[in-house]
């Protein structure tokens, strides 16, 4: 089971028989390109299956064994209503959905609000759409698409525009015959660079994703989902989606940590053979050692190990919260504050999860699960990881400044002692190189600064459980809702904060 890419149909209604076959033509060519640039991630088509372009979409992604996911302005009863003469193609078509929900976006429902839902949790957009902007009606494809790329459209938060934007495939679809009809063309969002866009740039971070995940062992997946309560499917796509996530991320953060430690090693051992063994058999051995712990770095660089198990870790976490936050009913889009100020490299994280939050009527609310199985967990997980990075840090700090003071007592020994100057000079040079070496790998580590974010997430976690036995339901559900907040935010640091600690030599 793989993470989605979700294609949202919209456009007219009235779609003139004259240019029917060329739009379902270029409709199934632009779908055949997308699944071919992403061999291993499955498209879903997403359309309200209004008349016209909704509809021809949602035959077209069908006739092509795509899965169909419907957000409904209405009821499907009232809904109906606005097509009585086609209510049989509409109920037709509904069948072979995988599932379909009256969608809703913050205040907005009605077809606002499915149009909005579109928007924002489609990675891509295609339009069978005239391209003609001045009448925006909210709900209309006008409105749709300038939700894409426009951050001043009503309605958008400095919270949401990040979830907002992306591109729209434009297929021109004049409103009357006897029009010259245009190329398909990309419209990206106002913040990409038109001359540099790349469809294979946005499609291949979630397909290397998906790829990887396909190779996971399933025991390790089944070792991370015991951390979700048991209440939650296992197998429903949000839930499965965390237990690749989390196991891609521990087994690349060992993969890094272990780079990390051998560069390190490799390059104390190379330092020292070069000042202990002045001869060429030395140099030679010190030369090998340094190559090897370089070549290490290179490896672990090139495979982009951090990176990757930064964004994997910072996927699992988002997810985690929006596990919970499904468990407790709550239904606000997990990633609101998920790299608000520097989320362009990695929107296709944000994307991923809103491609997962779709409406699970399946899942039982219950906030007492959630109290004990996320808040009371998290708060001690946060606590030992606070005191074990405390600790770490400690000793790290302890030991690099017992070496340093041992260099320097050298050194003064053997401004002292001139038949010591040799040993003395060795040693304190030694002793130094130890220091760096320590220090590059607590910096590396982030030690320090991870028990001050573990430190501090424990703290709202704590206050949960303080306000938690004063409030009714509705109030626990927005304790639940502002907890997953922070977290999600706090995340954002993290993420940030050790994206600039790559591996390397030491440095001084």
């Amino acid at each position: 089971m793989s993470i989605p890419m979700l294609i949202g149909i919209i456009g007219h209604r009235e779609l003139p028989d004259e240019y029917r076959g060329d739009l379902e033509a270029e409709l199934s060519q632009a779908l055949d390109n997308i699944r071919s640039q992403m061999p291993n991630t499955p498209v879903v088509l997403v359309s309200s299956l209004a008349d016209g372009a909704d509809r021809l979409g949602a035959r077209v992604g069908l006739g092509k064994g795509m899965e169909l996911i419907i957000p409904l302005p209405f009821e499907a009863e009232v809904f109906e209503k606005d097509f009585p003469d086609r209510v049989e193609e509409f109920k037709d078509l509904l069948g072979q959905a995988q599932c379909s929900f009256v969608a809703t976006e913050s205040e907005f429902s009605g077809y606002e609000g499915a149009s909005r839902w579109i928007a924002r949790h489609c990675q891509i957009i295609i339009a069978l759409w005239d391209g003609e902007q001045e009448v925006s009606a909210p709900g209309g494809t006008a409105h749709t698409v300038r939700l894409r790329y426009h951050v001043g459209e009503s309605g958008h938060t400095l919270s949401s525009i990040a979830d907002y934007l992306g591109p729209v495939l434009h297929l021109h679809c004049p409103r009357t015959s006897g029009v010259s009809r245009q190329k398909p063309q990309w419209i990206w969002p106002v913040d990409t660079d038109a001359r540099t866009a790349s469809l294979g740039q946005l499609l291949s971070p979630l397909d290397e994703f998906n790829e990887e995940a396909s190779k996971v062992d399933r025991e390790s997946v089944r070792d991370s989902l015991k951390q979700l309560p048991e209440q939650l499917p296992a197998k429903a796509n949000l839930n499965h989606a965390f237990g690749l996530a989390d196991s891609l991320a521990n087994t690349l953060q060992r993969k890094f940590q272990s780079a990390l430690n051998a560069s390190v090693g490799l390059a104390i051992i190379g330092y020292m053979i070069q000042q202990l063994w002045a001869t060429t058999s030395g140099r030679i051995a010190a030369s090998l050692l340094l190559s090897l712990a370089f070549l290490v770095i290179y490896l672990s660089t090139r495979a982009r190990n951090l990176e990757r198990y930064l964004e994997y870790r910072a996927l699992a976490e988002v997810l985690r919260v929006a596990c919970f936050w499904r468990l407790a009913g709550v239904t606000a889009t997990p990633t609101e504050r998920f790299l608000n100020q520097h989320w362009g490299n990695l929107r296709w994280v944000r994307s991923a999860v809103n491609a997962l939050w779709i409406p699970d009527a399946s899942v039982t609310p219950d906030l007492g699960l959630v109290k004990t199985s996320w808040i009371d967990d998290q708060q001690g997980y946060y606590e030992r990881r606070s005191r074990a990075s405390e600790v770490a840090a400690r000793y790290s700090r302890w030991f690099t400044n017992a070496c340093f003071a041992a260099g320097v007592i050298l050194a003064w020994l053997g401004a002292f002692k001139a038949e010591w100057g040799g040993v003395t000079t060795l040693g304190s040079g030694m002793l130094l190189l130890i220091v760096g070496a320590i220090s590059h790998y607590a910096h590396t580590r982030g030690w320090e600064e991870d028990a001050s974010r573990y430190r501090s997430m424990a703290v709202p976690f704590t206050w949960c459980q303080q306000i938690w036995r004063f409030d009714d339901e509705k109030t626990r559900r927005t304790l639940i809702q502002e907890l997953g907040g922070e977290c999600v935010a706090e995340l954002s640091n993290w993420l940030l904060t050790h994206r600039n600690r790559p591996i390397g030599l030491m440095k001084g």
